[in-house]
C-alpha cells in the first residue's frame, strides 16, 4: 500500500499526521509513505527528525492574498505542477490531506487522476481548505461528529501520537483529585507558551495570599524569549512553580497536572481528554471562532471550563482556579466527563478506512 499524506506548517497539522504515518507503519510491512510538508514547517522545527519510516517533500505554498495576489497565483500554479509530476511518478493508491493551504494541489490533482481521497479535519469547524476539499474528497473524517453530516464522513476524532496515549494510558487509571494538600496546574499554551496566557497566569500567582500558595505547584512554558523575565518574577512570588523554556515532554507534563490551563486548539483540547484532565480552555481570539467551537461541547458536558480572553481579569481567573481546587468533586466529576469524551481509536478507524479503500480501487482496475 502507498500513500501520500500532505499536511501543513504547524504542529496542529503535522502531529495528528505523524501519528496516522507511524499507526501505518507499525502495522502494514508493506506500506510506501510518503509525506509532503510545507517549506515553513523547516523554519520552526524538525517535525520529522524521528520518523521511523517514511520520506518527506516540502512545498513551497502560499495563503491567498490580495495583497500578494501575483506571487499567491504564481506559486500555486508551481505547485500543482509539482503535485501532477509527484503523483505520475509516485502512484498512490490513496492520498490524505490534513488541511492547510498544501492539501489543495495534491488532493485535487489525485482527484483528477482518479486516486482515492481523504482529508482531516482537525477541528470542530471547517478550514477553509478542507471546506472546499471535502466536496472533493472519497472520504472525509472528522475530529467533532457536529462539523458535518455528509455522507462521506466519519468520525475519528483527532489523531494521537502513540506517545501521548502510552502515557496518558498509565496516567488516567492512577489519577485522583481528593485527600491532596497541593494541586499542580499546568499552563500549557503550546511547545513554545502563550505570551497572553502566561502574562494573565503571572498575574493571578503575584496576587496569592500565603494560603492560596501553599495550595498550588505551577508548571508554566515560558518561551525562550520570555524565560528570564518569568522566572525572575516567579521567584518573587514564593509559590511551587517548575518553568521550562520550551519542552518536546508535554505527555509527562500532562502526567504530573491536575488542572490544565491552555489555549483551545484541537490537539490540546483531545490530549486533555484523553488524560481525563479538568482544563480552563481560553480560546485564542484572533483564529475565528475555531478555538471556542472546539471546546463549546466540553462545556457544556462538563468536561471543561471555556472563557474568553476579551475583558479576562486576573481576578476572575484566580476565583474560578480556586473554586475547582477547593472542590475535589468537582474535579472529579470533570475528569470522569473528559475521559467519557475521549477518542483515542482515531488512527485504527482510518486504518480501517484506509483499508478498504484501497481494496476497493484495487478491484476496479
Amino acid at each position: 500500500m502507498k500513500i501520500v499524506i500532505t499536511t501543513g506548517y504547524t504542529g496542529g497539522h503535522i502531529y495528528p499526521a505523524i501519528a496516522l504515518g507511524e499507526y501505518l507503519a507499525r502495522r502494514h510491512q508493506d506500506i510506501d509513505i510518503l509525506y509532503i510538508a510545507s517549506n515553513r514547517a523547516r523554519s520552526t522545527k524538525d517535525y520529522f527528525a524521528k520518523l521511523s519510516l517514511g520520506r518527506v517533500i516540502y512545498f513551497e505554498d502560499a495563503p491567498f492574498s490580495y495583497r500578494s495576489l501575483v506571487k499567491c497565483v504564481f506559486i500555486n500554479i508551481k505547485s500543482f505542477i509539482k503535485a501532477h509530476n509527484i503523483l505520475q511518478y509516485e502512484k498512490p493508491d490513496v492520498v490524505i490531506g490534513f488541511g492547510s493551504y498544501l492539501s489543495f494541489p495534491l488532493v485535487l490533482v489525485a482527484w483528477v487522476f482518479r486516486i482515492k481521497t481523504v482529508i482531516h479535519e482537525q477541528n470542530a469547524r471547517f478550514g477553509k481548505a478542507n471546506k472546499i476539499l471535502a466536496m472533493f474528497a472519497t472520504k472525509v473524517a472528522l475530529s467533532y461528529r457536529s462539523t458535518s453530516k455528509g455522507k462521506n464522513t466519519i468520525v475519528t476524532g483527532n489523531l494521537l501520537r502513540e506517545s501521548v496515549l502510552d502515557v496518558a494510558a498509565r496516567t488516567i487509571s492512577a489519577k485522583q483529585f481528593t485527600h491532596k494538600d497541593i494541586y499542580t496546574v499546568l499552563v500549557l499554551g503550546g511547545s513554545q507558551g502563550a505570551t497572553a496566557i502566561n502574562a494573565l497566569m503571572l498575574e493571578v500567582i503575584e496576587t496569592l495570599q500565603p494560603s492560596q500558595k501553599d495550595r498550588i505547584r505551577i508548571l508554566l512554558i515560558s518561551g525562550e524569549r520570555d524565560h528570564q523575565d518569568i522566572k525572575a518574577r516567579l521567584e518573587k512570588t514564593g509559590v511551587h512553580f517548575v518553568l521550562f523554556p520550551f519542552t518536546e515532554d508535554i505527555p509527562l507534563l500532562y502526567e504530573k497536572a491536575d488542572i490544565v490551563l491552555a489555549r483551545a486548539g484541537s490537539g490540546v483540547v483531545f490530549e486533555c481528554l484523553a488524560f481525563g484532565l479538568p482544563a480552563i480552555f481560553i480560546p485564542y481570539p484572533y483564529a475565528g471562532s475555531h478555538q471556542k467551537d472546539n471546546v463549546t461541547m466540553l462545556e457544556r458536558e462538563g468536561a471543561a471550563i471555556l472563557l474568553e480572553q476579551s475583558g479576562l481579569t486576573a481576578e476572575h481567573l484566580k476565583t474560578v482556579l480556586f473554586e475547582l481546587i477547593n472542590d475535589p468533586a468537582k474535579l472529579e466529576t470533570m475528569s470522569h466527563n473528559a475521559s467519557r469524551l475521549k477518542q483515542i481509536e482515531g488512527c485504527r478507524i482510518l486504518d480501517e478506512t484506509l483499508s478498504t479503500l484501497v481494496k476497493g480501487q484495487r478491484r476496479n482496475t
